[in-house]
């Protein structure tokens, strides 16, 4: 059996208690408001670099953002159909990069490179469509590095290229803390396991995203926020402590 039990608090924890209400309300609705209309830079990623192949005239060109496309196979590649999978707003499918195993399987083991620039942003993600053929590679292995002379650093497991277009996204680049605020930044992905020489992967519309990091004006409006939160606190405060001693004071007869 369920026992109803109603507490009454005394007159001055009641006033406490309404005291302390009408103390928060201003400062927690000052904080949603800002946070409601806090800049995308507060959480959500930006586009820092994408390619979607379309260019006939120059296909290695970035499509959008700022960042350069570099290949190191001379010859195995072609421009297949491309897919709208993945695609930034309203690009159409076009073409996409079709790297094969080459001569002699030349291909397997080489990759491209992606140079892009971190400055001001944190946890990069990379996410792009594929598609592989059966004697095309088997395997899309990324890795990074921010220094020019040094080796690549291979980054979570290698992507399975599936039959048909679907989209990946490679792990762990985005928990790689020396990419964070880089000025310079190379992604590379080297593909492997092809066993015929026209065999291929398609990948179209790569995307390199990342979180801007807050400007320190973020950091300024958020403390400001609180600092009003105090100021108001230790107003109510002091005036509610006045209140109750007063209170407290019998009348003069």
């Amino acid at each position: 059996m369920k026992v109803a039990v109603e507490i009454n608090y005394p007159p001055k924890t009641t006033q406490m208690i309404s005291l302390m209400m009408k103390t928060y309300v201003l400062p927690l609705t000052l904080a949603g408001i800002f946070f409601a209309a806090a800049p995308v830079s507060w959480a959500d990623d930006v586009l820092i670099a994408s390619w979607n192949f379309n260019d006939e005239e120059e296909r290695l060109a970035v499509s959008h953002g700022a960042g350069t496309m570099t290949l190191e196979m001379d010859e195995g590649f072609d421009w297949f159909g491309g897919t709208t999978e993945n695609a930034v707003g309203d690009d159409p499918a076009g073409a996409a990069f079709s790297p094969q195993g080459g001569t002699d399987l030349a291909n397997n083991g080489k990759g491209v490179t992606f140079a892009l620039s971190m400055s001001g942003f944190t946890a990069l993600n990379v996410s792009y469509a594929t598609q592989g053929t059966g004697t095309g590679f088997t395997t899309q292995d990324w890795s990074w590095k921010v220094d020019e002379g040094d080796d690549f650093v291979s980054v979570g497991d290698p992507i399975e290229p599936p039959g048909s277009f679907a989209t990946v996204a490679p792990t762990g680049l985005s928990e790689v803390a020396e990419l964070t605020n880089a000025d310079a930044a190379w992604i590379r992905v080297v593909f492997d396991g092809a066993t015929g020489a026209s065999g291929n992967n398609r990948l179209d519309n790569i995307q390199f995203n990342a979180t801007p990091i807050p400007e320190p004006s973020t950091y300024a409006a958020v403390l400001g926020i609180v600092g009003l939160a105090v100021a108001v606190w230790r107003k109510r405060r002091g005036a509610g402590m006045r209140g109750h001693a007063k209170s407290a004071v019998p009348p003069l007869l």
